[in-house]
C-alpha cells in the first residue's frame, strides 16, 4: 500500500527511513523489523529487557536504547 500511495519502491522507503536514524536506533529498527512486534517477541520468549540487551550490543542499554525500543515497538504494533 505504501508503495502505491508514494510511488516509490517499498524497499527504498524503508532504506531511507533507516538511514535517517542514529546508530542505536538503526539496531533497534533492524531488530524490530525482523521480529515484527512485541507480541512476536513474547511468543519467542524475548522480553523487553532481552530486546534492549540485543539492541545495545556490545554496550549496556542506555536511555537512548530504551527510547528507541519503546518508540519502535509502539509504532510496529499500531
Amino acid at each position: 500500500m505504501i508503495e502505491v500511495v508514494s510511488g516509490a519502491p517499498f524497499e527504498k522507503l524503508v532504506e531511507s527511513e533507516f538511514d535517517e536514524l542514529d546508530a542505536e536506533s538503526q539496531w533497534a529498527y533492524a531488530f524490530v523489523c525482523f521480529s515484527d512486534s512485541e507480541l512476536i517477541f513474547q511468543k519467542r520468549g524475548i522480553d523487553r529487557a532481552d530486546l534492549l540487551e540485543i539492541v545495545a550490543l556490545p554496550d549496556q542499554p542506555s536511555r537512548r536504547h530504551h527510547t528507541a525500543v519503546r518508540q519502535l515497538i509502539s509504532s510496529s504494533s499500531a
